[in-house]
Order: structure tokens, then C-alpha cells, then sequence
């Protein structure tokens, strides 16, 4: 795509409400004309997303999801606390 060129024009089928088959929000289809839309994955399509997600999270007030939160992992339950260090003497070994 040169820059004389029109820019692309891309397309989105969101779901709107729910129903049986699909719930708000999923994409049920995409295209964009650029080479790349052909296949419904380009970067032209991802872009359209983001900007209707980021546009959902400042205008309407929405909570953010979880894959845009810092990474976080939960505390080991319970052998945190426990020795995990003995001397080689007590442990056990077995042949295979």
C-alpha cells in the first residue's frame, strides 16, 4: 500500500446482545481490503478493535480487563513457610 493510495476501509459484525448462539460483544466477522484482510487477521482490523475497546473503557466508564492489569501471581499456599532445607544425610534415596 502506497500513500497515494486511499486508505483502507475495514469492517466489523459485533454481536450487540445476547442470544443463544453468540454473547455481546463477539466478533462474528471482520474484513479490511487491504492484501492482509483478505484472511479477517490484519493490523488494520486489530487497530478498529482497540480503539472500540479503549473507547468503551473512557467513555462508558467499563472496568478494564485483566490482560491490561500489571502481571500478578498468588502466594504459594502453605509451604512457604516450611524448611525446605535438610541435610543430605536425611534424605531419602531410591534406585530406579
Amino acid at each position: 500500500m502506497s500513500v497515494n493510495e486511499p486508505p483502507a476501509e475495514c469492517w466489523l459484525l459485533v454481536q450487540d446482545e445476547d442470544t443463544d448462539e453468540h454473547e455481546t460483544g463477539t466478533i462474528i466477522s471482520a474484513h479490511c481490503d487491504c492484501t492482509a484482510g483478505a484472511g479477517e487477521t490484519c493490523t488494520h482490523v486489530a487497530a478498529v478493535l482497540y480503539a472500540l475497546s479503549f473507547a468503551r473503557e473512557i467513555c462508558l466508564g467499563k472496568q478494564i480487563a485483566v490482560t491490561e492489569l500489571p502481571a500478578y501471581w498468588t502466594a504459594p499456599g502453605g509451604s512457604a513457610n516450611q524448611n525446605m532445607f535438610v541435610p543430605i544425610e536425611q534424605t531419602k534415596t531410591t534406585k530406579h
